[in-house]
C-alpha cells in the first residue's frame, strides 16, 4: 500500500509549473508554502534550468542531510554547487583564504558548538568572503527561513554577484511554521526583505507530500491550517503512549515489526526525535524489528553500531536534522518538554509540525504519556 501511495504523490501540479515560470521571469523570487507543497523539488528544478545558461548556481540548504540530498539531485548538472551552508560552502572558503591557519586554531579550541557557529565561523567567513568575491551568479536557497537571519544573510549577500539587492536569487521556504531558529530581532522574511524589499512573491497551497489523513492531523495538532491536499488515501496516523524509556523501546520494536510484516523495507522507515539518540530514551544497544540496530546521524555523518551483524540499520534522526527531508514511513517520538510550562505547548506544536509532515505514506507517533490529554484534545474533530 505504501508503494501505491508513493506513485500517486509524485507528479507535477499546475501550481508548481506556474512557480517555475515566475522564477524564470524575475530576478528575485520568494516562494512560500507549508510543508509538503513541493518547495525542494522546485528549488532543484530551478537550479537545473538556471545552470543550462552557463551560470554559476549555488543551491544551498542549512542542514547537512538536506545538502547531501541536493547534491544527489544535481550531480549530473554542471555549474551547480549543491551544498549545506557551513561545511560545504563557508568552511572551504575560509580554508582557501589567508586566514586558514588562524581559523583552524580557533576552530579546534572552540568550547561549544554554539561558540563555533555563532562566533568563530561568522568572524572568519566575513573576512574570507570579502577577499574572495562573489562565488555565484544565481543563488537558490531551500528551507530559506533557516538562513534568512544574521550572519547568513550578510554572507549570502557577499557570495552572490550583485548581492541580494541586485543579484539573481530564489528563496523557498515555510516562513510561517518551520524556522528552527525561533526568536531574534526580525522574523526571517522581514530580515530578507531588508536586503530586497520587493521580490516577486508566490505562495504554494497544494500539499503534494502527505496523504489526506496525515495532513489533517498535522493541521489539528498544530493549528497551522489544512492546506489543499491531493485526494490520496492512506492509513490514519497511529498514536501510542509510553511512560518510561523501556516502554518506549518496546513500542518502537513492535511498531517496526508491524511495518516490516506489512512489506515496508527498513530503509523506508525514519525514526525522528527532538533529542539525539543517546538522550531520547531509546535503548541503542538492542535490536528493533527482529534484527535491526539503530543508526543515527551526527553532523550529517552516520554513526552506526559496529555489532550490527550485517543487518540493515534502522535510521534515527533529530527532527531538526531531518528538516527539509521526507520519508515513506515516519515514527515520531514526542517527549515531555523540559522547557518552561508556558513554552511547552509551542514546542509540542513545532516538533509535531516538522516531524509529522515528513511522512509521505504512513506515520506513527510515540508520545510520552503526559502529553496524551493535550494531543487528544487537539485531535478531537
Amino acid at each position: 500500500q505504501i508503494g501505491n501511495i508513493e506513485a500517486k504523490l509524485i507528479s507535477l501540479t499546475q501550481e508548481q509549473i506556474a512557480v517555475l515560470d515566475m522564477v524564470k521571469e524575475n530576478r528575485q523570487c520568494l516562494v512560500k508554502g507549508s510543508a509538503g507543497t513541493g518547495k525542494t523539488f522546485l528549488a532543484v528544478e530551478y537550479a537545473r534550468r538556471a545552470s543550462q545558461s552557463g551560470l554559476r548556481v549555488g543551491l544551498l540548504g542549512y542542514t547537512v542531510l538536506l545538502g547531501e540530498y541536493l547534491k544527489t539531485q544535481t550531480q549530473n548538472h554542471a555549474g551547480i554547487t549543491s551544498a549545506s551552508f557551513w561545511p560545504d560552502v563557508i568552511r572551504p572558503l575560509i580554508l582557501n583564504s589567508h586566514y586558514a591557519a588562524e581559523f583552524q586554531r580557533d576552530e579546534k579550541a572552540a568550547a561549544t558548538e554554539e561558540e563555533l557557529y555563532a562566533e568563530i565561523y561568522p568572524r572568519y567567513a566575513k573576512l574570507a568572503a570579502a577577499n574572495a568575491g562573489p562565488q555565484f551568479d544565481v543563488l537558490v536557497v531551500d528551507e530559506a527561513p533557516d538562513l534568512c537571519r544574521p550572519p547568513y544573510l550578510d554572507l549570502m549577500d557577499s557570495l552572490l554577484d550583485g548581492g541580494l539587492n541586485g543579484g539573481r536569487w530564489a528563496m523557498f521556504g515555510d516562513f510561517a511554521n518551520q524556522s528552527i531558529f525561533p526568536g531574534g530581532a526580525l522574523d526571517p522574511e522581514s530580515a530578507l526583505l531588508e536586503y530586497r524589499p520587493h521580490p516577486a512573491h508566490l505562495t504554494l497551497t497544494v500539499n503534494c507530500r502527505n496523504t489526506e489523513s496525515i495532513a489533517r492531523d498535522v493541521a489539528r495538532i498544530t493549528g497551522a491550517g489544512l492546506p489543499e491536499t491531493r485526494p490520496i488515501a492512506g492509513p490514519p496516523p497511529d498514536y501510542q503512549y509510553w511512560s518510561d524509556p523501556a516502554e518506549l523501546s518496546d513500542l518502537l520494536d513492535q511498531t517496526v515489526s508491524r511495518f516490516l510484516t506489512n512489506g515496508v523495507a527498513i530503509a523506508e522507515i525514519a525514526v525522528l526525535s527532538r533529542r539525539r539518540l543517546e538522550n531520547c530514551g531509546l535503548d541503542p544497544a538492542r535490536t528493533y524489528g527482529g534484527k535491526h540496530r539503530l543508526a543515527t546521524y551526527f553532523r550529517g555523518q552516520r554513526v552506526a553500531d559496529a555489532n550490527s551483524g550485517g543487518a540493515a540499520p534502522l535510521n534515527h534522526y533529530t527532527i531538526g536534522a531531518f528538516k527539509g527531508m521526507e520519508t515513506p514511513v515516519a515514527i515520531l517520538i514526542l517527549d515531555d518538554s523540559s522547557s518552561p510550562p508556558e513554552q511547552a505547548s509551542e514546542r509540542l506544536k513545532g516538533d509535531a509540525y516538522i516531524g509529522m509532515s515528513r511522512a509521505r505514506g504512513a506515520l506513527t507517533v510515540l508520545a510520552q504519556a503526559n502529553l496524551r490529554p493535550d494531543l487528544e484534545s487537539r485531535l478531537a474533530p
